[in-house]
């Protein structure tokens, strides 16, 4: 058996009401009162003001006159699950599970609701001191897009540098907030901000498997004989496609040269252990020689077969750039964020390949990587990391992260809805979503 979601009195037709009655509670005390209480107002000259003294107050308790009623709406949105879920599987779950076996049934069975796209942009104009790096991602842990971001305007700012400890220096402490949430989760001025506040650390690139950066000799600042230490040359030959390179460096003394003949797809990993189902976050910068006419870059995260992995949404693990695009004067960041899947394979690497061979007597230069654990702001929203530059970060440093959503609160929409009133929000747990052919349609919110 399965949970009827659409149909005559299907779980999606009962959500769909009880959302509509939502969306018409929330209109009310946002658009309805507040105009009325304004034209009032305008009928009072200055000379008989003292008639309005209470009327802010009477406006504020207007609008929040019908909170019971949309307490109702998410207690009975809750108890139709549970009960729907009841008379399919026989099993009396708690919400958290019931809300689990709807998206079980809905994945299984191919239903989405209508998703959002998700976007952002950062800023580090204000980031005048050092020259670190903000990577942000939209996806959870398990690779599914992050519908119920919110759009709006993240500080991330240095709160403690090296001037605290030496220790401190690629290191930094910062702080990420986010713009003032709403009132409530089902109040009329939902959605606001996220109202995040996040501590995190830089991730600091000369750091070996310390200090945020789970690889070892990621500055390269180690060789054997051409060999960086702790990583495995796996295709190609060291003193011939891969080299200790002293000129030019992103930092520290030396960086990795892969030297380009046309045909080797040089190929250098190293081995991690990493948890499942986790973000991880990774920055290096590269430069080349000279623009080269062929050449692709990828970094992976690979299992004990060198197959690039996946995470448990499907996406691949894996960021490609084209070398003919790099800058030959500048260095420049290359950044990804992968999530590892449910079960893990037996080993897993990082793995730096040329998928296209580069062109002969062209060297591509990697220097600073790192590879470190993402930071989700909110349980719902996006991951961040901050990595060191060549130069350390001060205060007061921050960099700004500007999030973007096509939803607005004038859209009926089932995420939105049983995010609300079903837990999604406080446990980041979302209905399977497509942007576009989403089988289960917000216009049955009527």
């Amino acid at each position: 058996m399965t949970i009827p979601l659409t149909g005559a009195a299907s779980l999606f037709v009962r959500l769909g009401h009880l959302a509509n009655l939502l969306y018409d509670i929330n209109n009310l005390q946002l658009n309805t009162i507040p105009p009325q209480f304004v034209e009032i107002i305008g009928d009072y000259t200055s000379s008989d003001q003292v008639l309005l003294d209470s009327i802010n107050s009477q406006m504020v308790q207007g609008q929040n006159a019908n909170q019971g009623l949309a307490g109702f709406v998410q207690q009975m949105s809750q108890n139709v699950l549970l009960r729907m879920v009841y008379l399919d599987t026989g099993m009396n779950l708690s919400l958290a599970p019931a809300l689990n076996e709807l998206i079980r049934q809905m994945r299984a069975s191919n239903n989405t609701v209508l998703g959002y796209t998700i976007g952002g942009s950062v800023s580090s104009a204000n980031v005048v001191n050092g020259n670190g790096v903000l990577v942000f991602d939209t996806h959870n842990a398990s690779g599914y897009v992050q519908d119920l971001t919110y759009a709006e305007i993240i500080r991330v700012s240095c709160t403690q540098d090296s001037t605290s400890g030496a220790s401190l220096a690629g290191n930094e402490r910062f702080q990420a907030v986010g713009q003032s949430a709403a009132s409530g989760v089902l109040n009329q001025d939902y959605p606001a901000g996220s109202g995040c506040n996040q501590r995190l650390s830089a991730i600091n690139a000369t750091a070996n498997a310390s200090q945020g950066n789970l690889l070892t000799n990621s500055d390269f600042e180690t060789f054997v004989a051409n060999t960086p230490a702790s990583w495995t040359i796996d295709i190609g030959t060291a003193g011939t496609q891969v080299l200790k390179e002293t000129s030019p460096v992103y930092s520290g003394l030396s960086s990795l040269g892969i030297v380009g003949d046309a045909s080797t797809l040089t190929t250098i990993s190293q081995t991690l252990t990493l948890s499942n189902l986790t973000a991880y976050t990774f920055n290096l910068f590269c430069r080349i020689s000279a623009t080269p006419a062929a050449g692709v870059l990828r970094v992976t995260l690979v299992d004990e077969n060198n197959a690039v992995t996946t995470d448990a949404a499907g996406n691949s693990n894996s960021v490609s750039l084209t070398l003919s695009g790099v800058s030959t004067s500048s260095w420049q960041s290359l950044t990804g964020t992968f999530r590892t899947p449910y079960i893990l394979p037996t080993s897993l690497k990082l793995q730096i390949k040329l998928t296209t061979a580069l062109s002969t007597g062209k060297t591509l230069y990697i220097d600073h990587l790192a590879l470190g654990t993402a930071t989700y702001l909110y349980a719902a929203g996006p991951s961040i990391a901050v990595f060191s530059g060549s130069n350390p970060l001060f205060v007061p440093d921050f960099f700004t992260l500007t999030t973007t959503n096509n939803h607005t609160s004038t859209n009926k929409s089932f995420q939105v809805f049983t995010a609300r009133t079903l837990g999604g929000l406080s446990n980041g747990v979302l209905l399977p979503s497509a942007t576009s052919g989403n089988t289960i349609s917000d216009a049955l919110i009527s």
